[in-house]
């Protein structure tokens, strides 16, 4: 097994302090087997394929606070297929299948923690049953990690769908729909940063194909997002080709859009027969270079290449002329939606000044000690209206940014950074 840690395909993913704690804790294991972890040698016809490690969990820690535990017996597991040849074979499924069947009766529910750019395994846990239940930074290794969990005991119905039950519920669909030309699925956004607010973000994804999408195809993935888009939470996705991509060209093509906007237009469309006249690239969309820029910076990928293999880099001049865009875009609907408008300008100052892609409440912290004094106050409200918390100069943070000052105040924020673009 630690000749196995050694190989490439293992070493991607256990290294540094995570590889010093495993060999450590078979250290322990292989002087008292009683210890925990536990440590297990998995064989197929005699000859050794995987190395296993099942951690006891304490259940109530921060970390696993978005997880819906059936009991109290809750265990993690790591798994490592030791011979690259065997990779790819389906090993993965049936042992983890089988291992969980006959290897641990007494647990009442795993986890497991892939880093989020591995979505070989994503794909394989999720095969298993394994479901996302939230992302993390692992102290061990400080990248993103998916949370993922199955329970072993009968659960309870769940009462309603999650963010993340949309997210699978849209990937499982579209690895079938898109079968033989899917290239890659990102997600980006709130959801990718951290700052998923379940009362006002959306689910935001790129995906990427190897072709044009025949019609009827089109009109099988509209369908899905109708259903699934607002239950609860609204998607906001672009269907791009890889070689509408490279070159770049800015505005960007994409093949198929969708969002809330667009339901009815949608709607209409399937109902009369128009969906059958949709075009490949549809149109282009200047928003395209802040999407693609963000997931190169915080993007997770659910299936698929790796997003530098996928999405190309978006020049620096591309991405100040979509954060123009979109500033002047959000100043003429500033009544409707102001904390859009003060937030996002926030976040492109720190590009303009610092080059740093941060998200939204970030961007506003970030700008809380680089914008001018007279717009702080308005920044920090927007921040508690954003976050759904009480303003920090005292008044309700969502209130305050109807005062008809204070929208004048969100424009003046808006003309301060669109002057440095």
């Amino acid at each position: 097994m630690i000749e196995w840690s050694g190989r490439e395909h293992i070493s991607r993913w256990l290294h540094g302090e995570g590889l010093r704690n495993a060999v450590a804790s078979l250290d322990r294991f292989l002087s008292c087997p009683a210890s925990d972890p536990v440590h297990w040698l998995a064989l197929l016809s005699g000859r050794p394929v995987a190395w296993l490690i099942v951690s006891r969990l304490d259940g109530t820690e921060p970390r696993y606070g978005a997880v819906r535990f059936v009991g109290d017996r809750v265990r993690s597991l790591d798994v490592f297929i030791g011979d690259a040849d065997d990779l790819g074979r389906g090993y993965g499924t049936a042992l983890i299948s089988e291992f969980l069947e006959r290897c641990m009766p007494d647990a009442s529910d795993v986890v497991i923690d892939p880093e989020a750019t591995n979505p070989c395994a994503l794909h394989v846990y999720r095969k298993v049953g394994f479901r996302m239940v939230d992302t993390f930074i692992a102290p061990w290794h400080p990248v993103p990690h998916w949370l993922m969990h199955l329970p072993l005991l009968p659960q309870p119905a769940i009462p309603r769908p999650t963010v993340w039950t949309q997210v699978e519920s849209l990937l499982a669909a579209f690895e079938q729909i898109l079968t033989g030309t899917l290239r890659g699925f990102y997600l980006h956004g709130s959801l990718a940063f951290g700052c998923f607010n379940p009362s006002a973000s959306d689910i935001d994804l790129l995906v990427v194909t190897d072709g044009p999408i025949p019609v009827d195809t089109k009109a099988e993935l509209v369908r899905t997002l109708l259903r699934v888009s607002g239950s609860p939470h609204p998607v906001e996705i672009s269907f791009l080709r890889r070689s509408d991509l490279f070159p770049w060209r800015h505005p960007a093509p994409f093949d198929l859009h969708f969002s809330e906007d667009w339901r009815e237009r949608y709607e209409g469309d399937l109902a009369d027969g128009r969906w059958k006249r949709w075009r490949s690239p549809a149109e282009t969309d200047a928003d395209l270079a802040a999407h693609i820029a963000v997931t190169h910076a915080a993007g997770l990928v659910l299936h698929g290449d790796p997003i530098p293999d996928t999405l190309p880099r978006v020049p620096d001049a591309d991405l100040v002329s979509a954060i123009r865009l979109d500033l002047e875009w959000a100043s003429e609907r500033v009544t409707e939606n102001p904390v859009y408008l003060v937030l996002n300008a926030c976040r492109a100052l720190a590009f303009l000044t610092e080059r740093r892609i941060l998200s939204k409440p970030d961007g506003g912290r970030w700008a809380l000690s680089a914008m001018p004094v007279a717009f702080r106050a308005l920044i920090a409200d927007a921040l508690c209206a954003c976050e759904g918390e009480p303003g920090a100069t005292g008044t309700a943070g969502a209130a305050a940014l109807v005062d008809e000052h204070v929208r004048a105040t969100a424009l003046e924020i808006a003309a301060y950074v669109l002057a440095r673009t």
